[in-house]
């Protein structure tokens, strides 16, 4: 026998995995879970994941070990011991790529790996906006918190997305179609890590009695720069009208405005902005921030205690389409 996890872990020859999504890991219900695959993990020299279709979950395994060998280096032999044991893991996918694609860490006790998908990745280009047209929030009924960051990329939407990146917190940004050319890096990086892109107009103008041409030329910038087309769309200044209403909805966008504003825009203070959402964050709760705009050194600083506090309330941080239950689509 093997005496130790580090020993075990390390001298394997075949260990197979399978496994169901747990219940409640990123909003995940009891009914969803039994409907999405977890990856399948085959061991060996070399890993391979396959089978996921959904992001972000955390996964739970019992694993048989077939067979266990290690080597003496005293006699400088094999020893292989056909031992059937089993042990259990959990699993959750850390960085998001498309499809399947991403770094997945599996944990037994204190031993942990990451391992990088090696499946044919699928791209996602967008989702399909289903149910009303115009929303403030989300079902009421599961722990779950959209925030979402207004009028950028800009100089400090990198900082949001390395808070965002170092606390596992996807979120929504609702991007300027002016603001794209030069900044194509940041709308590719927040898809990567598993964010979501939402239309905010071109140029910040007020479309509440309609703006299409403003509409359209944003979803054209994002497709351009990332080949993602948004899915939900946010009415700058919060002036909905339902002629922009209705001409979102064309263009395959639902409205979406926010039931939480610490107007972050106004620079209260980092310590006013956290308290303000935390103090009137419930389930289903859209949060509005901002990432340009403006000086946002405030909002990025009182980001790691929103998300903490939030987090320790039993809240799951989601992107909206994910909080809206809307349904990616994927190209190849």
């Amino acid at each position: 026998m093997l005496d130790s996890e580090q020993r075990w872990m390390r001298h394997f020859a075949r260990l197979a995995l399978a496994g169901t999504v747990v219940a409640g890991s990123a909003g995940v219900t009891s009914a969803e879970a039994a409907a999405i695959p977890c990856p399948s993990f085959t061991l060996s020299s070399g890993v391979r994941i396959t089978g996921v279709t959904a992001t972000n979950l955390t996964c739970s395994y019992t694993a048989t070990i077939a067979r266990l060998w290690a080597y003496d280096p005293v006699s400088r032999g094999r020893f292989t011991f056909n031992h059937a044991r089993r042990v259990g893991f959990a699993c959750r996918r850390e960085t998001a790529g498309a499809g399947i694609a991403g770094t997945y860490r599996c944990l037994r006790g204190s031993q942990a790996a990451s391992w990088t998908s090696t499946a044919p990745p699928r791209r996602l280009v967008g989702c399909q906006a289903t149910g009303p047209s115009f929303r403030l929030a989300g079902w009421r009924g599961r722990r779950a918190v959209a925030l979402t960051f207004d009028d950028g990329p800009g100089p400090q939407t990198a900082r949001v997305l390395d808070v965002l990146h170092r606390y596992r917190a996807p979120s929504t940004f609702f991007v300027l179609g002016s603001q794209v050319r030069g900044h194509e890096h940041l709308l590719q990086r927040e898809l990567r890590e598993g964010h979501a892109i939402g239309n905010h107009t071109f140029g910040h103008v007020n479309v509440a009695g309609g703006g299409y041409s403003q509409m359209a030329g944003t979803q054209g910038a994002i497709r351009r720069a990332t080949g993602y087309m948004p899915c939900v769309f946010r009415f700058p200044y919060g002036s909905v009208g339902g002629a922009g209403v209705a001409q979102a909805r064309a263009l395959g966008m639902l409205s979406i405005q926010w039931d939480v504003d610490p107007r972050d825009w106004a620079t209260p203070g980092s310590g006013a902005v956290y308290s303000r959402v935390v103090s009137a964050v419930r389930p289903g709760s859209i949060v509005v921030l901002h990432d340009a705009g403006g000086y946002r050194g405030q909002t990025v600083a009182a980001l790691p205690g929103i998300i903490a506090t939030l987090r320790r309330r039993g809240y799951q941080f989601v992107t909206v389409p994910q909080l809206l239950r809307l349904t990616p689509r994927y190209g190849p």
